[in-house]
């Protein structure tokens, strides 16, 4: 099975300009409103008879609920030549720390750290070469409190709004 870490986010914001953005651009593979989060860890193929020591690892990791700001539009690799469109998310201490321990945790598992640096974002779409997003209009910025995060699995052959199920619920301390 295919796992990740996620906050999610389902934001009205994104919802209107995925709305907005999907009639001016069709042939773009857009997100489902239900499929948006924020990634923390990426963890990829993992056994199903390890998923209780998985959970068991995040189980009691506890930290005070702390805003996320919606703030700009971005791509990788870049925007102008984008495969993936994203919402960024304003870094700050406690989603950096948050994202860390679950690395370290993680770590101990034998899960190495992940090369790339944290850059945290919301992907919103995903383009085929030479696809370009022509004339998005930018999205409402947005604040809202992440007082929780999910262990998903990623479904593969499935509709985009269930691709993503919800195996465990992790809440903050607060």
């Amino acid at each position: 099975m295919r796992l990740f870490l996620a906050i999610p986010a389902n934001r009205e914001e994104l919802r209107t300009a995925l709305s907005t953005w999907k009639q001016a651009t069709p042939a773009i593979r857009w997100e489902a409103p239900e499929a948006l989060h924020l990634t923390l860890r990426f963890i990829g193929a993992w056994p199903d008879a390890r998923v209780r020591e998985l959970e068991a690892a995040l189980a009691d990791l506890r930290w005070p609920p702390f805003p996320l700001q919606l703030t700009h539009l971005g791509g990788f690799p870049d925007l102008r030549r984008p495969r993936v469109l994203w919402a960024g998310i304003a870094p700050s201490p406690p989603l950096t720390a948050l994202a860390g321990e679950i690395s370290t945790r993680l770590a101990a598992l034998g899960l190495a750290p992940d090369p790339r640096p944290f850059t945290p974002h919301i992907s919103l779409a995903r383009l085929r070469p030479g696809q370009r997003p022509d004339q998005l209009t930018p999205f409402a910025p947005a604040t809202w409190t992440a007082s929780g995060f999910n262990l998903y699995e990623t479904v593969p052959n499935t509709p985009p709004a269930t691709r993503y199920q919800i195996r465990t619920r992790f809440a903050s301390a607060l």
